[in-house]
């Protein structure tokens, strides 16, 4: 399975932005049907909705989308890459077992899944340690 990259022309944001303003003002993005040229309707799964309403509205402000399976497997240098970080600070992580990886002969390989389940529980985590600091804040006056 490969990844695909999609990026829009600045030419082409000027539809993408009518599609993100049609689709902005229905209030149940649940409802979407194709109509094929013969006239039939072809309901859309509500979770495809939704995906291609983020994917056009991220497009229509000039941001680039990349599409990645949870079960591609990923080099040490993507997983770096899609993290931000360096390859060397990933591996701290994969040694550490803050991120499952398993080895393809001498090479570390990581699923996309594993990857989206540390980068998730990193944001948890960080989401939590700023509440603490609120309420610690809060407790000794310095928060208003």
């Amino acid at each position: 399975m490969a990844n695909a990259g999609f990026v829009v022309q600045p030419k082409n944001r000027d539809e993408l932005n009518e599609i993100v303003e049609l689709l902005s003002k229905i209030s149940n993005l649940d409802q979407f049907v194709m109509l094929k040229s013969d006239g039939q309707e072809i309901k859309i799964p509500s979770i495809i909705s939704r995906v291609l309403y983020e994917i056009i509205s991220i497009m229509s402000k000039g941001g680039a989308m990349t599409i990645i399976p949870m079960e591609k497997e990923l080099t040490t240098q993507q997983a770096a890459d899609i993290l931000n970080v360096s390859r060397p600070f990933l591996i701290k992580l994969l040694e550490n077992g803050q991120i499952s990886f398993h080895k393809v002969g001498t090479h570390r390989k990581i699923y996309m899944k594993d990857l989206m389940d540390y980068k998730e529980n990193l944001n948890i985590n960080r989401a939590n340690k700023i509440s603490e600091i609120i309420t610690l804040s809060q407790e000794y006056g310095l928060y208003d």
